[in-house]
């Protein structure tokens, strides 16, 4: 029987390690991405259950949602639906755009995955355009994400 050389030896050992090091960090991923889906419909209720965005048609808070990515994958998307008819654009309540929160939402969730390529994310999305308004005179988007950002923080060492 032949002798294994070193470098054999080293390459198969190498190659156990990888696999293993691969099963652990699929575990992780798999745990903080269900982790991260269960905080995403947390929040949106959270949302809904708010007063903070005004709710003209409920269009912008149709545009707000949260989206999980894992390494490019939108593996969870949560939003909410409430609007019956588009948000008016224009003065006098003039509705030019035809704006559709759930339309502008889906729309970027599906332009994000290739901005979140590698990793896992979680993206609080407000997608029509008139959602600075909304952070200017209330700091709603600031404060959720402050909220989001210490409850992933302190969860992490259990994930």
């Amino acid at each position: 029987m032949a002798k294994k050389s070193r470098q054999q030896l080293l390459s198969k050992n190498q190659k156990i390690i990888d696999k293993k090091i691969d099963e652990v960090f699929d575990k992780h991923i798999a745990n903080l991405s269900d982790y991260l889906a269960t905080l995403a419909q947390d929040v949106i209720e959270y949302i809904d259950s708010q007063k903070a965005i005004p709710i003209y048609t409920g269009n912008l808070r149709d545009a707000t949602g949260i989206g999980v990515y894992t390494n490019g994958e939108l593996t969870r998307y949560v939003p909410s639906q409430i609007a019956t008819r588009p948000q008016s654009s224009g003065f006098n309540y003039t509705n030019i755009y035809n704006i559709w929160g759930y339309k502008y939402l889906s729309d970027a969730l599906e332009a994000a995955s290739k901005e979140y390529s590698k990793g896992v994310w979680f993206v609080l999305f407000s997608a029509v355009p008139y959602a600075f308004y909304i952070e200017d005179r209330y700091n709603y988007f600031s404060d959720l994400k402050d909220i989001i950002y210490e409850s992933i923080i302190s969860n992490l060492k259990t994930i």
